[in-house]
């Protein structure tokens, strides 16, 4: 997860359940989780993007601490990250603050992508149990 040096371009890392696109904003490093193949499955069964981030984020609100709803924690953002609902592209977004650039990719691979097969598998869950409830 190490992008290409040039800070003006998109970078995309692809992974089995989907992509992590990468962008740039000023000291902000945005991060935009896109669950493609779960996102897939909530538009077949007539459900909404809203639908699905709302469910995920439930989930990374009970596993991590670095989660937030309020849009306002991310305009103070120094050495840190956090998780956000809110995503241009995706189901939900990690900002990070360019001087925690380094920590926040360590920490993803060593917490959040070990935990996201475990995530979109809730996730499913609770699709199969609103269908057939």
């Amino acid at each position: 997860m190490w992008p290409a040096k040039n800070p003006d371009t998109v970078v995309r890392y692809e992974f089995p359940w989907g992509r992590i696109v990468e962008r740039r904003v000023n000291q902000v490093v945005i991060w935009d989780y896109c669950l493609s193949h779960l996102l897939q499955r909530y538009l077949q069964a007539g459900k909404r993007l809203e639908d699905c981030q709302q469910q995920v984020f439930k989930v990374l609100e009970a596993t991590f601490s670095c989660t937030s709803r309020d849009l306002l924690v991310f305009f103070g953002l120094t050495d840190a990250w956090q998780l956000s609902p809110y995503s241009a592209m995706g189901v939900f977004s990690q900002v990070i603050h360019f001087t925690a650039e380094h920590a926040a990719r360590d920490w993803v691979i060593k917490e959040l992508l070990v935990v996201m097969p475990a995530i979109i598998a809730s996730a499913e869950r609770s699709l199969t149990n609103a269908s057939s409830g």
